[in-house]
């Protein structure tokens, strides 16, 4: 019997740390990937050539700026929300696709036709298409964990909360800045206001999350 207890209370701290590791790693990489969006956005093209279609090369800034967003704004909830069923379930979705798009630029693209960098984590941290892929394959693993104590669906009242519309609206605040001043800055100052941007809107999301989303769970 204590066997039992013990072991349930270790599936609940591995599911626990899971998904608040997970939400770490999401809200890293797209912040990092916002630093320099315009570099992001090129790397997203080669993936349009090579893997996506015309469509990813079309609107690459677009796509770019709004997969940043969406990446912040899953990390804070993964990291700081009462509610993880949607967290961890969106998570567990993107760590498919990225496994899928890693996996076949590693694995069946020509050495010569690969991509070199899949900007994971922006230009900061850059990984060459087998870490890459031995990156994907262990966040895949620890997504499938954080979905292990999830026993209902999540919410249509927690998807329809507008503190996830706000949080979402910040959390587009820092690749649009991106976009519109990494090149008419000083390096500095623009590293400075980058960095204050994003302990800003960390702040305000941790308090726009937890507003509602203890009546969702």
């Amino acid at each position: 019997m204590v066997f039992i207890i013990l072991n349930i209370e270790n599936m609940k701290s591995a599911h626990v740390f899971s998904i608040k590791f997970l939400g770490f790693v999401f809200i890293l990489s797209g912040v990092l990937k916002s630093f320099h969006i315009a570099a992001f956005s090129i790397e997203l093209a080669e993936y349009g050539e090579f893997l996506l279609g015309i469509w990813v090369i079309l609107h690459n800034n677009l796509i770019a700026i709004l997969l940043c967003s969406i990446e912040i704004l899953l990390g804070i909830y993964a990291f700081f929300s009462y509610q993880k069923s949607l967290p961890s379930l969106c998570v567990f979705i993107l760590s498919v696709l990225f496994l899928l798009l890693t996996g076949i630029n590693y694995l069946y693209l020509p050495p010569n036709e690969r991509i070199n960098n899949c900007g994971c984590f922006g230009e900061l941290i850059v990984l060459t298409p087998k870490y890459s892929f031995y990156k994907s394959i262990l966040l895949m693993g620890i997504s499938v964990i954080s979905l292990k104590n999830i026993h209902s669906p999540p919410s249509e009242s927690f998807l329809l909360n507008r503190y996830l519309f706000y949080t979402f609206i910040l959390c587009l605040i820092p690749p649009i800045y991106s976009f519109y001043f990494y090149d008419i800055m000083r390096n500095s100052l623009y590293t400075f206001l980058f960095i204050m941007l994003i302990t800003f809107i960390l702040g305000i999301s941790y308090r726009l999350v937890n507003l509602r989303t203890s009546n969702f769970n």
